[in-house]
């Protein structure tokens, strides 16, 4: 049995923003660590790569300091 797991349209969206912002990888990495959460530039890439799961909170905060909305970074 194989299972797989579809990308959320928040991390399809998250490089999108990230180059909107014109904020790097590692600056979100740094702010997303000001706000107690640990993550890295490598993990901000494996994350827009698909190769790590993006877990709510993370979500929460990447929104607040991107200043979209949760329903923003969701969207189709």
């Amino acid at each position: 049995m194989t299972i797989t797991a579809e990308p959320t349209f928040a991390v399809l969206k998250l490089s999108n923003y990230v180059k909107k912002k014109k904020i790097s990888q590692e600056e979100l990495a740094a702010r997303m660590q000001v706000a107690g959460i640990d993550i890295d530039q490598r993990t901000i890439s494996r994350i827009e790569l698909e190769k790590r799961f993006l877990a709510d909170f993370e979500m929460r905060e990447i929104a607040r300091i991107l200043q979209i909305s949760l329903d923003e970074l969701a969207e189709r």
